[in-house]
């Protein structure tokens, strides 16, 4: 099968990126990486990085396909994963899967979320683990559930069902901070029938305030709220 892994990038982490690219390419079956930088900023701060670097130390770019988009979007990265998808199945893809630039996955992922997927059942979703901001696993994801909600990273969309992808672009603009919550509200209206697997093979590395309530672990500095709570203080703004 011919699966591509699209990472949307927007300010990278050089690190976080080094774990997210090794996770791909170490995966049990073959796996082709596109990286989608959302405005030159990104793609910039990579390849400075490089420059300086000692070669023991560069980020590993080969064999990884790169896509730039000149200008910003800022829509938590949807649009570089629609751009991404476009062309991986524009290209022969048969599958492909989002990944976010600060996250990774198990070596199984790939092979695991392909293995059932047809054009009968085309899309296929997983567990997540919730991890601190240096890789620790604090728990599997309490949010996750196959009825309710899916997050972003846990997908799979099959080439039969990939005109669901245009729904990362055909949102409102003020949902974008929801779009995984709007992905799977579409898939259950198109009635798009779906796998789950409950064992986690994507490691979601979180700064958000609340997983670390939940797990009762030291909050970092600078921790955010969750989506919701952002979202109804940004409307709270707007209307005063």
């Amino acid at each position: 099968m011919n699966i591509f892994c699209i990472t949307p990038i927007y300010e990278p982490n050089i690190e976080y990126l080094r774990q997210n690219i090794e996770s791909v390419r170490n995966q049990t079956i073959p796996v082709k990486h596109v990286l989608v930088f959302d405005g030159s900023q990104g793609f910039l701060d990579v390849q400075e990085f490089n420059n300086k670097a000692i070669p023991e130390t560069k980020l590993n770019l080969e064999g990884i396909e790169i896509i730039h988009l000149p200008e910003v979007h800022a829509d938590y990265g949807d649009t570089p994963r629609f751009i991404g998808s476009i062309s991986a199945f524009s290209r022969g893809a048969d599958a492909v899967f989002w990944i976010d630039d600060d996250n990774w996955i198990e070596p199984t992922h790939a092979e695991i979320m392909s293995a059932d997927l047809r054009e009968t059942q085309p899309i296929a979703t997983c567990q997540r683990n919730i991890c601190t901001l240096e890789g620790e696993v604090m728990g599997e994801c309490f949010e996750t559930d196959p009825y309710k909600f899916i997050d972003m990273n846990c997908y799979m969309i099959y080439k039969s069902a990939k005109e669901i992808c245009s729904v990362l672009w055909t949102m409102n603009s003020d949902l974008h901070i929801f779009d995984d919550k709007v992905l799977y509200a579409s898939i259950c209206k198109n009635k798009i029938p779906f796998s789950y697997y409950k064992t986690p093979t994507v490691n979601y590395r979180t700064n958000f305030n609340f997983h670390y309530h939940y797990y009762k672990y030291p909050v970092p500095a600078g921790a955010k709220d969750g989506v919701g709570v952002q979202y109804a203080k940004k409307k709270n703004e707007t209307m005063v």
